[in-house]
């Protein structure tokens, strides 16, 4: 349990209407901010003699504004109120007649919730009645929330009385003082748990261009690794190391050691307000082996393929006028890895002649407008082989 420093009211009003309050007139209290003083030294009290009796009660008075400051996860327990008090004359009396608690902005409702004043007799000058008034919420007759404590509104409402018959004379009338009034409250804050609320991380990964020269050991792209900092569990963007993320390939060359994998650096981010982003560069080599490769992108579970074409750049078009040099024993030309663009003609493109002497290998043709076929024309009929 938590409980708050006893703490004195900003704000003190007093309602004395007549005929309202207490059917009749009601005399004043003066200097009532000397109740905001948590003190006997200095005191308010019933103006011109007349004070209270028990058909004439005290005018309303109404504490509020004790700036209070529960935090909004807390459960309100227990209400003090503390009024200390006394009687000036002799031979009257006086008691407490309200005590409630005030939770909206009026100054004239009398509080609202249970009535918990005492009936007993306040001591006479110079000793001090101290009532201390320790309810929960309920006992109040409220719920309380700590947003409504913590409002200026909040506070209470006393009246007293007086107990002998003023209808006897002057010498029935009490007068009542107030040295002050203060409130306290008791609250409970939830039980906290250690909790770890791990980082979220989005991790992507692209490449700075598609190719590269298997001719040229120092071509090089870059392979971006890029990590955005998502929402964690406790929807704050939770500060720590970004996950692991390994790059692989079986022919392509990864890093400045030129290695067949590598390990990005982890990366610590800071708790933040809102998502940013960090990006690790990579540089990628091409291998020893042409057409389409690929760099493997691991962390956890997910894999990303980021496809590579190695290319040649010394591949060529080969034109061939005369075959019929290549017509003799024990000789051939073999067309390997090259490209035919442009093939226009209606009746064939890109064809070639399948002989002992004569024949392709892997070979791709593009741009082609003639008749498709797979293989070869012969006769204007497309032979499969």
């Amino acid at each position: 349990m938590v409980s708050t420093e006893w703490k004195s009211p900003n704000n003190i009003t007093q309602d004395s209407r007549y005929k309202i309050v207490n059917g009749g007139t009601a005399n004043r209290f003066t200097n009532i901010n000397a109740m905001k003083k948590q003190n006997t030294n200095d005191y308010s009290y019933c103006i011109n003699n007349n004070g209270t009796s028990d058909y004439r009660a005290s005018p309303v008075l109404y504490f509020n504004n004790f700036q209070f400051n529960i935090p909004s996860n807390a459960t309100i327990t227990k209400i003090h109120v503390q009024l200390v008090v006394q009687e000036q004359t002799l031979t009257a009396g006086l008691k407490t007649k309200v005590l409630k608690l005030k939770t909206g902005a009026s100054t004239t409702d009398w509080g609202v919730g249970n009535n918990k004043a005492s009936s007993d007799r306040w001591a006479v000058r110079p000793t001090w009645t101290t009532q201390t008034y320790s309810f929960t919420p309920s006992e109040w007759g409220l719920t309380l929330l700590p947003s409504t404590i913590n409002s200026s509104n909040f506070g209470c409402v006393f009246q007293c009385v007086g107990l002998s018959n003023g209808h006897k004379g002057y010498g029935y009338w009490s007068l009542p003082r107030v040295a002050y009034v203060r409130m306290k409250i008791d609250y409970n804050l939830p039980v906290t748990q250690n909790i770890t609320v791990k980082p979220n991380f989005l991790v992507e990964a692209t490449a700075s261009k598609s190719e590269l020269d298997i001719n040229n050991s120092n071509d090089v792209l870059n392979v971006n690794v890029k990590y955005t900092h998502l929402l964690s569990s406790n929807n704050q963007y939770v500060g720590g190391n970004t996950p692991t993320v390994i790059l692989s390939s079986k022919n392509l060359k990864i890093g400045s050691n030129k290695a067949s994998s590598y390990t990005c650096p982890v990366l610590n981010m800071p708790d933040e307000l809102s998502g940013s982003t960090r990006t690790t560069s990579i540089p990628i080599y091409p291998g020893v082996q042409p057409g389409r490769q690929e760099i493997k992108v691991t962390t956890g579970n997910t894999v990303i393929n980021i496809p590579i074409t190695v290319i040649n750049s010394q591949d060529s078009l080969i034109e061939f006028t005369d075959f019929t040099k290549y017509d003799k024993a024990n000789q051939k030309v073999l067309v390997n890895n090259c490209k035919f663009k442009g093939c226009t003609s209606k009746t064939g493109g890109a064809m070639y002649i399948k002989t002992k002497f004569f024949f392709k290998q892997k070979n791709t043709y593009v741009d082609n407008t003639a008749t498709s076929c797979p293989n070869i024309w012969h006769n204007t009929e497309c032979k499969d082989s």
